[in-house]
């Protein structure tokens, strides 16, 4: 592995350059600011809530069942961006 001319190459093929990429379900950005990868985890948590609707306003499922839910699939799409 190499670099010239301010490009990186490897086994003589240039690699391209971007701004940003997911690694690990992380979204890694060349300025390393956290603002968009906050907001994709909101959103793929917002996402979740929604799927969840129909159980959390049925009146059927005990409200310890909806906050087991709740913290075994919204809370570690929020921490963890999966």
């Amino acid at each position: 592995m190499n670099t010239t001319s301010g490009g990186l190459k490897v086994n003589s093929k240039d690699i391209q350059s971007v701004s940003q990429f997911t690694y690990l379900a992380s979204l890694v950005t060349d300025d390393n600011r956290t603002n968009a990868e906050t907001k994709t985890r909101f959103g793929k948590a917002a996402a979740a809530v929604n799927k969840l609707s129909k159980i959390c306003n049925n009146r059927s499922f005990s409200i310890h069942l909806k906050m087991r839910l709740y913290n075994s699939i919204v809370v570690p799409i929020v921490l963890y961006g999966g």
